[in-house]
């Protein structure tokens, strides 16, 4: 009786300790470790956005979950002018929904741009919206176990979207 009251506080202390280390290096314990290694690649057109958007350029996101809980992000595009924003929004098909992340936000609009727009890794204080103050590794798991989750790249001639693409769902 009395080894079974010593042992159960120190297990305690001992989970206690562990789930302050994994937020600590990982922001949300649950995402680096499950998640390690995936890759996501969305593609980004016109006709993806609500309302369509006639518009010859198009686009791709690659997403890689690193090992130590970031996710890194790579945006790139054929011929986008003027982009005010590159974004992560709640929202599936046919779905407006807020910002969760962003990606890339310019103090003033791009010139054309053909090739990468950004280059990055993500960090809490890019989360916003839903998102504001979870962590990286809580916007993995959404993007790992949800279906409604677009990238959205806005523009001076389409500030609500010009190129967007659904991040695909279960891709894992």
């Amino acid at each position: 009786m009395r080894t079974t009251r010593l042992i159960l506080p120190a297990v305690v202390l001992l989970a206690v300790a562990g789930l302050a280390w994994g937020q600590t290096m990982y922001g949300n314990t649950n995402a680096a470790p499950r998640y390690a290694g995936a890759k996501i690649v969305t593609e980004l057109t016109g006709d993806q956005v609500v309302g369509s958007v006639a518009i010859r350029a198009f686009g791709k996101v690659y997403f890689d979950v690193r090992s130590d809980g970031t996710l890194h992000y790579k945006v790139q595009t054929t011929g986008t002018d003027n982009i005010t924003g590159v974004y992560i929004n709640q929202g599936g098909n046919g779905q407006v929904g807020p910002v969760v992340a962003r990606l890339f936000t310019p103090d003033q609009p791009t010139g054309l741009i053909r090739g990468t727009i950004v280059e990055g890794t993500l960090t809490d204080a890019d989360l916003v919206g839903p998102l504001a103050g979870q962590g990286v590794g809580a916007l993995v798991d959404w993007l790992m176990d949800n279906d409604k989750v677009h990238v959205n790249i806005t523009t001076t001639d389409h500030p609500q979207g010009e190129l967007r693409g659904n991040i695909p769902y279960p891709y894992h």
